[in-house]
């Protein structure tokens, strides 16, 4: 396990910007189809959003994290910045400004763990009036950004870029669907792309991979594990079979475990071992942001590959 301990003994700087919410979750007897009724068997309140799940990961690896993003004058915002202050991250980026902090209701499936979302953005929908400094990206390794679109991050990579930031995206299901357009925009200015097999497959379909041939793209496949691909490279990794409670927020956690490896090992193949694997320990506990500790990750490593 020696190599893998490397990921938490050289400390990187990474900033994330994008959503910041409370994620109400209720664990249900089934996901109710039009006109039907679920019953609630237990309820919680998390804190989540994309950019939020994935800052606290990067802090929970032992890494230096930043947080860009917004979040309302109310109950729900001052929980939010609680718990960056309580797990680490810097917030000196983080603005409180009018309006309803974001939030998404969250149903879980109790016997297998599939969920159903609804999301309301809140101060989230202002994110592309988001203002930084030079200053800001002082020192930075990596800047991320997550569920942004593309018309609201642009010029906010073209920033990080001009200081030779490396970047890593995330832009989900409804931006690729939304924006795919814009994706060709995107050529030397992100480093590594993050996709799930749907997202890659749309972006293939309309032919917008022929404009991302310099960018690492990162296909996450759940539990059937990832595939890198890069020019004329393709390297897969199988997942690990685990019981699931909540994939809410895996995929965040996912990116945050990869950035953090591949700042340290840059070796494509063990990062996507590596990100698996703290995917895997994450999906098997409640919450978007319960994040395995240094141990856990490493004796799960340790039972399920044996040493590297």
């Amino acid at each position: 396990m020696k190599v893998f301990e490397e990921i938490f003994k050289r400390k990187i700087v990474v900033a994330s910007i994008g959503n910041c919410n409370v994620d109400m979750l209720y664990i249900v007897d089934k996901i109710p189809s039009l006109d039907e009724e679920a019953l609630a068997i237990n309820h919680f309140l998390f804190p989540g959003g994309a950019a939020s799940n994935f800052a606290i990961a990067v802090s929970k690896l032992g890494h230096i994290s930043k947080i860009i993003g917004l979040i309302g004058k109310d109950e729900y915002g001052a929980f939010l910045k609680n718990n960056f202050v309580k797990h680490g991250v810097d917030i000196s980026c983080l603005k409180v400004i009018e309006g309803h902090t974001g939030r998404v209701i969250i149903l879980v499936e109790e016997k297998t763990g599939n969920k159903v979302m609804v999301a309301y953005r809140g101060v989230n929908s202002k994110i592309s009036d988001i203002v930084f400094s030079y200053r800001d990206l002082k020192n930075i390794n990596n800047f991320h950004a997550s569920s942004v679109l593309v018309s609201d991050i642009i010029d906010k990579f073209r920033i990080v870029k001009d200081k030779d930031i490396f970047v890593s995206y995330d832009p989900g299901s409804l931006v690729i669907r939304k924006e795919y357009n814009l994706f060709r925009e995107l050529e030397g200015l992100v480093d590594i792309l993050f996709v799930n097999k749907r997202e890659y497959e749309y972006l293939k379909d309309k032919k917008m991979l022929t404009y991302l041939k310099d960018v690492m793209i990162v296909v996450k496949l759940g539990k059937k594990g990832s595939l890198v691909v890069l020019d004329d490279n393709i390297v897969t990794t199988k997942g690990f079979s685990v019981t699931v409670k909540d994939t809410t927020g895996a995929g965040d956690v996912f990116d945050a475990s990869f950035i953090v490896c591949w700042h340290t090992l840059n070796d494509v193949e063990k990062c996507s071992i590596f990100s698996n694997a703290v995917a895997a320990l994450k999906v098997m506990r409640l919450g978007a942001q319960s994040i395995p500790s240094k141990r856990e990750i490493l004796l799960f490593l340790k039972k399920n590959i044996g040493n590297i």
